[in-house]
């Protein structure tokens, strides 16, 4: 047993656990851990399918060597890819073993969403010419639609088959794509209350959900990536204390971030403390904080959300200091009914919540070229508070406005 194990792709879990001897697998480096707890050391590369659950920890550090990204991977991948006979631009898939299309096909390393010059770029974007490193391919009506629409696919559910469009109408047989299935990278399996738990550099892909930190009793994530995700990139559940620093999610089927707490008024609200996050392209909301969570954000940008760029819901409370909010709510589908505010009050508390009133209080930021810049659903339980920052559409029948204490 050791404090400090190692794991690469390219190593072995019949290796002690070395730098030099690394083994393999997040949960076989767990159980060479003494008492389950210490520090797994990940080496750069791409592990498929590899996840650490949570349910046995007790206090655990995974963390990328130095500047090393690993790549975690969970997604089903498309294989034999061949031309549809009688279609110009239609490519088809061997049966799928695991998983079944809902809703999104990701073409992995395409990139998407340029950054454009209307928009002012941000620090978080990096520098980056395009905000995302992998294209969402969407579902059409049938074939005939799939072979007149880029980014298009159509799934046989009778035949298991699927007929798919390139983004940009070319060979679809020499590219990887990706289904997203299967829990990700870190997930509590009993659901039941557990220890401390610190991620760090690390990277998950096309899962279920990323990083569900859901019944941790407190974690920590520093620069972890979430990708197309079918449900939510960063979720935390009925946790106790959480923080995230620096980390991004885009292109999840539902949120970038999210957090719930349904475990009822004999326990103390969830508190989540995000730093610079980074929240983009997301299918539904960048960042929603919901029953009994407690939410502070310092920074950050959200922004190309199908819907809000930070909805606070149902009962919890944000704290925001220096977000930017932008162009939210627009690339809906036909089946969408988004408002696409960039900061929103959404839904009255639950019963299990103590209060009576959803709350966000908004110092410094930025909402611009939403679909709706600030906004609530007009009841008596919703609050939003905006101190100073630009609001774009200026709706103040919404919101209150309060200008910082003047110096004397």
């Amino acid at each position: 047993m050791a404090s400090v194990i190692y794991i690469s792709p390219t190593g072995s879990n019949s290796n002690v656990g070395t730098f030099s001897s690394p083994k393999r697998n997040l949960e076989a480096a767990k159980d060479a851990l003494t008492d389950k707890s210490g520090t797994i050391l990940v080496r750069g590369g791409t592990y498929l399918g590899d996840r650490l659950d949570l349910s046995d920890v007790g206090d655990i550090k995974v963390m990328a060597v130095n500047n090393e990204r690993p790549r975690f991977i969970f997604g089903e991948k498309l294989s034999g890819i061949s031309k549809t006979p009688g279609y110009e631009n239609v490519y088809q898939a061997s049966a799928l073993n695991l998983a079944e299309p809902r809703g999104v096909i990701y073409e992995d390393g395409t990139a998407y969403g340029k950054v454009t010059s209307d928009d002012i770029r941000h620090p978080l974007q990096a520098g980056r010419e395009y905000r995302c490193d992998s294209f969402p391919i969407l579902a059409a009506e049938n074939l005939a639609a799939v072979d007149a629409t880029p980014a298009s696919y159509w799934f046989d559910d009778a035949a298991n088959v699927v007929y798919f469009h390139a983004p940009d109408s070319g060979n679809a047989a020499s590219r990887d794509y990706y289904v997203p299935w299967r829990a990700g990278l870190i997930w509590n399996g009993a659901n039941k209350q557990t220890g401390r738990v610190e991620l760090s550099g690390l990277r998950c892909d096309y899962a279920d959900t990323g990083f569900n930190l859901s019944y941790a009793a407190s974690y920590k994530l520093t620069d972890c990536v979430a990708v197309g995700c079918r449900i939510n990139g960063i979720q935390a559940d009925n946790i106790g204390f959480g923080e995230e620093i620096m980390c991004e999610a885009y292109l999840c089927g539902n949120d970038g971030f999210n957090y719930h707490n349904s475990t009822g008024t004999n326990f103390r609200e969830s508190k989540v403390v995000q730093t610079q996050p980074y929240a983009h392209d997301n299918f539904d909301d960048g960042i929603s904080p919901h029953e009994n969570t407690q939410h502070l954000a310092l920074g950050g940008l959200s922004e190309y959300n199908r819907d809000r760029g930070l909805a606070t819901a149902t009962g919890a409370h944000s704290f925001v200091v220096g977000m930017t909010a932008r162009r939210n709510g627009f690339n809906n589908t036909d089946n969408d009914v988004n408002k696409g505010e960039g900061f929103a009050s959404v839904g009255g508390p639950i019963a299990s919540e103590n209060g009576i009133s959803t709350d966000i209080y908004l110092i410094d930021c930025v909402a611009e070229n939403n679909l709706d810049d600030v906004g609530n659903e007009l009841t008596a339980a919703n609050n939003i508070v905006v101190q100073d920052g630009y609001i774009g559409d200026d709706a103040t029948r919404y919101w209150q406005k309060v200008n910082a204490p003047e110096e004397k």
